[in-house]
C-alpha cells in the first residue's frame, strides 16, 4: 500500500478484508473503525479499542434502522462495508452516465468502456434547455436530445449489461408533457432501454415545497405507468426542495459524492427522503476526474449490487 496518508481503496482492503465479521473477539483496529464511525456520524461517546454493551446496542440500533437482518449486534461483511466504508474485493459494479456535452459517442469509445469493466450505462435523453446541436423542442418546455438514441444503441452493441435513459426536466415547464415527450420520442425511434433516471439538480430553488412535490410526483406518475423502473438522482438538497416528503422512497436512489471511494460510508447516518439505502453512488464527476475515459468525459457510478 502506498504511504500517502489517504484512505484509498487499497488501504481499506488491506485494513478490513481479512478481519470480518465484527464481534467481541475482533481486533482493536476493527473495533476502532466502527467506534469512530458511531462517534463521528451518530454522536456516540464510545471508548476506543473496547467492545462494550453500549457498542453492541449502537450496532443493533443501526441494523434495525437500515432494515437489515434481525439485529444481533454483530456486523457481517456487507454490514461492515456499509457502515465503515471498507471496499471489499469483488463487491459492487461500475457504471457511468453520459450527458449532452459528449454529443454522439463513438462505438469504439463505448466498447472500450465495456472492455474496461463498466457494466451499465445511462444516457441523457431529455434536457431542460437547448445546450447544443441535437436538441429538439419537445412538449411541455423541455428538449429531446436526439443523439441519445444512437448512444443507447451503441451501448447495447458494446455489450453492457444494462443501458438506461435519464431525464433532466425543465422545472418551469409542464411535468407530464415533458415526461411523456421523452417516452414518445424514444418509442418512435424504436429505442430499447432499461430504466429511467430522473435527474433533480437545478431549477428547484426558491419554489414552494408543495409545488416541487407536485411537479416531481407528476413526472414519476408518467414513468411509473411504463415497464421501465424509475430511479431518482438527487442529493442532500432534498430537504430544501422537498422538505420531509418520503413519497418516492420506494424508488431506487443514486446520490453524488465525488470522493472517488466505491462505498456508501458517506451515506449512512445522513439519509433523506425516507430512503433506507442508496442503489448507486456517483463517485467521480468528469470535471473532477480523468480528463478522458476511453476518449469520453463520463460520470462514474458505483453500485454494491448488480444493476439492474
Amino acid at each position: 500500500v502506498t504511504s500517502d496518508g489517504e484512505m484509498g481503496n487499497n488501504t481499506w482492503i488491506a485494513l478490513f478484508d481479512k478481519r470480518l465479521p465484527l464481534s467481541p473477539d475482533s481486533s482493536a483496529a476493527d473495533l476502532n473503525a466502527v467506534i469512530r464511525q458511531f462517534n463521528g456520524y451518530y454522536g456516540a461517546n464510545l471508548t476506543l479499542g473496547t467492545w462494550s454493551s453500549d457498542l453492541e446496542d449502537h450496532v443493533k440500533s443501526w441494523q434495525k434502522a437500515q432494515g437489515l437482518r434481525t439485529p444481533d449486534g454483530r456486523l457481517q461483511l456487507d454490514e461492515f462495508q456499509r457502515l465503515v466504508g471498507g471496499v471489499v474485493p469483488n463487491l459492487g459494479v461500475y457504471g457511468f452516465d453520459i450527458g449532452w456535452p459528449e454529443g454522439s459517442a463513438s462505438q469504439s469509445s463505448l466498447s472500450c468502456l465495456a472492455d474496461a469493466g463498466f457494466s451499465y450505462a445511462i444516457m441523457e435523453c431529455w434536457t431542460e434547455q437547448p445546450h447544443s446541436a441535437g436538441h429538439v423542442q419537445g412538449p411541455g418546455g423541455g428538449y429531446f436530445f436526439e443523439p441519445c438514441v444512437d448512444n443507447i444503441a451503441k451501448a447495447w452493441e458494446a455489450g453492457f449489461d444494462s443501458v438506461s435513459a435519464y431525464f433532466f426536466p425543465q422545472r418551469n415547464g409542464d411535468p407530464t408533457l415533458q415526461a411523456q415527450g421523452m417516452l414518445d420520442a424514444l418509442e418512435k425511434a424504436g429505442t430499447k432501454y432499461d430504466k429511467v433516471m430522473i435527474d433533480v439538480e437545478r431549477g428547484w430553488d426558491g419554489l414552494p415545497i408543495e409545488d416541487n412535490v407536485k411537479f416531481l410526483s407528476d413526472v414519476v406518475s408518467v414513468f411509473n405507468a411504463t415497464a421501465h423502473p424509475v430511479v431518482m438522482y438527487v442529493g442532500r438538497e432534498w430537504p430544501k426542495w422537498f422538505g420531509n416528503w418520503t413519497g418516492l422512497s420506494s424508488l431506487e436512489l443514486v446520490y453524488a459524492h465525488y470522493d472517488q471511494i466505491p462505498s456508501y460510508r458517506d451515506w449512512w447516518g445522513q439519509p433523506y427522503g425516507g430512503w433506507k439505502r442508496p442503489a448507486a453512488k456517483q463517485l467521480w464527476d468528469h470535471s473532477d476526474g480523468p480528463t478522458s475515459s476511453c476518449g469520453l468525459e463520463i460520470d462514474w457510478e458505483w453500485s454494491d449490487v448488480k444493476w439492474p
